[in-house]
């Protein structure tokens, strides 16, 4: 018998394919392993299931309440379901501090797990939970999960908050070992995946594509009309060899990552998170043993190994860019560079990261 109840709120829409929806899927998933897992979502579809394994590659096991609602009516809906429960067996989990306060003042235990620096959309917001998380009452029992060290640094250093801090770096499942032994295309094949937007320097892949013609690129991710306005880019430019398209299921994308030879791992200064982030697509890239180009960005220095199987760039810097590539793509490797690189990122696995939260809830 499990020994707690784990209830996840969430308010982001199950159809908008955010990392922020597929990380809580996952980890409502891994944690059902552990404790009896409930999540609380909102979906404008009414086969919600279905868009639920699709996204984590299998039927749910875990409870899911589904609500096509407004925020504000969502958030009233979770605190009445919420209010069901039994406090002693229960652990309150979610994003969003005021749902966590007021499940803490509704006689729930409750972890915040933060990916931003912040608590509000304004400072001053930020600054008026802090002082509520750092009163007597609620600096014990309302714990804090945050995904970098340097996250816990800037929290504690910008609100002083005295709450238990627990650091844990985001995750991914490990891609099906049929997927990790496929056989590579006789042309190299360049992906990359995630969000488009030259926040993320998805225009500079249009740069490396006309620098190789030799190699075929896809880029998936975008929405309908990002990918309609980026296919008219190409168009323009003439790339034979550049191909995109819109969101795919998860298995699709992890079927891309793994048949790459060269996986690109951009972002830019502009994204504000860049100092403290922890994002899913790179576990996801290291999980394949495949060449990547990332940027180089400080806080990943917290979680990237020692390989050659990873070339760092400088952010915004095409000219970097392009030479660090060109680099990447004649690079010849060893098998044990493959080997340990999946070795390594299997540590990084929802399942790990569950269960670590788990120890850590329980304490």
């Amino acid at each position: 018998m499990k020994d707690i109840n784990i209830f996840i709120y969430n308010k982001t829409w199950l159809e908008s394919g955010m990392a922020n929806i597929v990380q809580t899927l996952h980890m409502a998933d891994s944690l059902n392993r552990n404790a009896d897992t409930t999540i609380f979502l909102r979906s404008k579809s009414e086969n919600s299931e279905k868009i639920i394994e699709n996204i984590i590659s299998k039927k749910p096991k875990f409870n899911s309440i589904v609500r096509n609602q407004n925020s504000f009516v969502h958030f009233l809906s979770c605190l009445y379901i919420l209010s069901l429960k039994s406090r002693s067996e229960t652990v309150f989990y979610s994003r969003t501090v005021i749902m966590c306060i007021l499940a803490n003042l509704f006689g729930f235990n409750a972890v915040l797990e933060l990916h931003q620096d912040k608590f509000g959309r304004s400072e001053f917001i930020s600054k008026y939970f802090a002082k509520i998380l750092n009163s007597h009452y609620f600096k014990s029992k309302i714990k804090l999960v945050v995904i970098s060290e340097s996250l816990k640094s800037i929290i504690i250093k910008k609100y002083m908050i005295q709450n238990t801090i627990f650091v844990s770096h985001d995750a991914a499942n490990m891609p099906p070992k049929t997927f990790l032994n496929m056989s590579k295309r006789n042309r190299k094949l360049v992906v990359y995946t995630g969000k488009f937007g030259n926040d993320r320097s998805v225009d500079h892949i249009l740069d490396l594509a006309t620098s190789d013609p030799e190699s075929d690129f896809r880029i998936i991710g975008g929405s309908p009309n990002e990918v309609k306005i980026f296919r008219k880019i190409i168009e323009k430019n003439n790339l034979k060899n550049l191909k995109v398209f819109k969101r795919q299921k998860y298995s699709r994308i992890r079927y891309f990552q793994c048949k790459a030879d060269i996986l690109i791992a951009f972002w830019s200064s502009e994204v504000p998170t860049m100092e403290y982030c922890s994002p899913l697509k790179l576990f996801e890239y290291m999980q394949t043993g495949n060449k990547i180009l990332l940027h180089d960005f400080k806080v990943f220095n917290e979680v990237i190994p020692t390989n050659n199987l990873i070339r760092k760039c400088i952010p915004d810097n095409k000219d970097s860019e392009i030479k660090e590539y060109k680099y990447l793509k004649n690079l010849e490797y060893t098998e044990k560079d493959k080997l340990n690189l999946i070795s390594y990122a299997s540590k990084y696995t929802y399942d790990n990261r569950a269960r670590n939260i788990y120890e850590f809830i329980k304490i």
